[in-house]
């Protein structure tokens, strides 16, 4: 075998590992509206404060700790802080991703005596 075909023959195996390698990352799923990018806000603010964020649009990010069978409903977690989620009234649900990273776009209202997050749009990280 000449040189050059042992050096083509490189250049395709490596160029092949590469891009097995960059297809192989989790790829975000969005669900619902498309969350604008910003800052996110704090769980714990919510839930000692949820007067100041009713009737407003805000975002959350945390982890998937919990979830709906159907995925209609999901709890994230962002340090000691957890919320619940619903987005069954917009008619959207999710796979099982619990542990996964999410962002989740929606109003703070309180559900069954609970401070929950009713949400219009879903990233799963």
């Amino acid at each position: 075998m000449s040189t050059l075909t042992k050096n083509s023959s490189l250049i395709i195996v490596f160029a092949l590992i590469v891009l097995t390698l960059t297809g192989c990352g989790k790829k975000t799923e969005v669900y619902g509206e498309t969350i604008p990018t910003g800052q996110a806000t704090s769980i714990g603010d919510v839930l000692t404060k949820p007067r100041d964020f009713a009737d407003k649009i805000i975002i959350l990010e945390g982890t998937i700790t919990e979830e709906c069978p159907t995925g209609c409903w999901f709890i994230i977690k962002q340090g000691n802080a957890e919320i619940f989620v619903t987005i069954e009234g917009r008619g959207l649900a999710i796979p099982q991703h619990i542990g996964r990273d999410v962002r989740v776009q929606g109003k703070v209202e309180e559900l069954s005596g609970r401070i929950s997050l009713v949400g219009t749009g879903v990233e799963i990280k």
